[in-house]
């Protein structure tokens, strides 16, 4: 038999309903911010460990990237035969923007959590590997690839063809 059943509810004067109630408010409100604390704590505890894990794997692909870009300038090297020292030097530079650039964006989106951080911090370093690999094959092949005149025999009557049409 319960307390309404007895009648016994009728019994309890109202301030003590208003304090009972009012009781339980507060400890609802307590809980809820509670948990919205907590949930703020994961959410900062989350980021932490994600900035680690961006730390630990940029101690890897830092150096590897070192590796890939001597490889790409070993290759460009035997590529481009003329020029001397300054346009090695700016392809060389090229390539390293290229790289920064791709290394920021893809610590950035690890950092906001768009992609996991290992295909971050690593997505720059597989483009590298592929560009490296078809400068490697270029390279022994002897591929004019960055020869200005081997372009001007290949689509010198293109623009021929061009200039004609123009007149």
């Amino acid at each position: 038999m319960g307390i309404k059943d007895t009648g016994l509810i009728c019994l309890i004067p109202d301030s003590l309903k208003k304090r009972v109630i009012t009781t339980a408010e507060i400890a609802a409100r307590s809980v809820r911010s509670m948990m919205e604390i907590n949930k703020q704590n994961q959410h900062l505890q989350e980021i932490n460990l994600n900035e680690n894990y961006i730390e630990m794997h940029k101690r890897f692909t830092i150096p590897f990237a070192c590796i890939l870009l001597f490889l790409i300038g070993s290759a460009l090297g035997s590529i481009i035969r003329k020029g001397g020292i300054g346009m090695p030097f700016i392809a060389a530079v090229v390539f390293f923007i290229i790289y920064y650039f791709l290394n920021t964006i893809g610590e950035k989106i690890a950092k906001e959590q768009v992609v996991p951080v290992w295909f971050g911090l690593w997505m720059p370093s597989l483009l590298l590997i592929l560009l490296g690999i078809f400068l490697m094959y270029k390279a022994n092949v002897d591929s004019p690839l960055l020869n200005k005149e081997w372009y001007y025999r290949t689509f010198g009557h293109f623009i021929e063809r061009f200039k004609a049409k123009k007149k």
